[in-house]
């Protein structure tokens, strides 16, 4: 069963949905601006998409979703009021600016085998705290794209999926508080901007056995970071990958 684009956009009073368990998907625009819609259940259904701006600009406070939920679309939860947001293992794609300035989210709980986080999926979240992630990488081809989660002024440390590859830039531009980056082994690539807060980050940890490419400016400003800790033994190696970064040579730390 599909529910199809702007089925109940607009339905001002609908406060209540009750979701046959036949659910694939929530099509475009489907309860766009149903602004007494506070809480959702989808636990109980087959739900694989949630289309972009599906839920956009309603009441929602909470949303419940099933474990078969594999993509998220564009712009599908922006200007809600969600607090915390969890998603099973199996979710895959988060679209364009899916979660954009929803200022009350604390807490998102992500796949470790995510495979796209969009443009600007959760910038502006201005009160998350807390990212953390649930099952197993099976394929490590996660695609980060820009800015998505700048201007997360309450984050203090992060930790990439597991299953990241490439990091496309501006990440966490404007996220004051960040004091710890976390990237997987599976990384491969990481781009301009993409480690820059503009203030003080302490700690940028990279567990890779192999040095990752960067292009254009990826880290901080040399006075803004303290250290860069790379896996025990592979200082020499990640220095000669990033000989075109000298300058950041000797923040350059192996672990212990």
């Amino acid at each position: 069963m599909v529910i199809e684009l702007q089925a109940f956009s607009g339905s001002q009073k609908l406060a209540s949905v009750a979701f046959p368990a036949s659910l694939k998907e929530i099509g475009g625009h489907a309860f766009e601006d149903c602004v007494a819609l506070t809480e959702v259940d989808l636990s109980k259904t087959a739900l694989q998409e949630i289309s972009s701006d599906a839920f956009r600009e309603t009441g929602l406070k909470k949303v419940t979703l099933p474990a078969s939920l594999k993509k998220i679309g564009s712009q599908a939860f922006l200007g809600t009021h969600l607090e915390e947001v969890v998603f099973s293992a199996e979710l895959q794609e988060i679209d364009d600016e899916a979660f954009r300035g929803v200022v009350e989210l604390t807490s998102v709980t992500l796949s470790n085998n995510m495979q796209r986080i969009g443009y600007q999926a959760f910038s502006d979240c201005e009160q998350l705290t807390k990212v953390a992630y649930v099952g197993e990488m099976k394929t490590a081809d996660c695609m980060v794209e820009i800015g998505a989660f700048q201007n997360c002024t309450s984050l203090t440390s992060f930790a990439f999926p597991q299953s990241l590859s490439e990091v496309q830039g501006w990440t966490f531009v404007g996220c004051r508080k960040l004091k710890e980056i976390i990237l997987p082994k599976s990384v491969k690539k990481v781009g301009d901007q993409s480690l820059r807060t503009n203030s003080t980050v302490e700690t940028i940890t990279f567990e890779g056995e192999e040095a990752p490419e960067l292009t254009g400016n990826p880290f901080p400003f040399k006075e803004s970071i303290l250290k860069i800790m790379v896996p025990s033994g592979k200082l020499e190696a990640y220095k000669a990958k990033w000989d075109s970064y000298e300058s950041y040579h000797s923040k350059i730390e192996e672990k212990s």
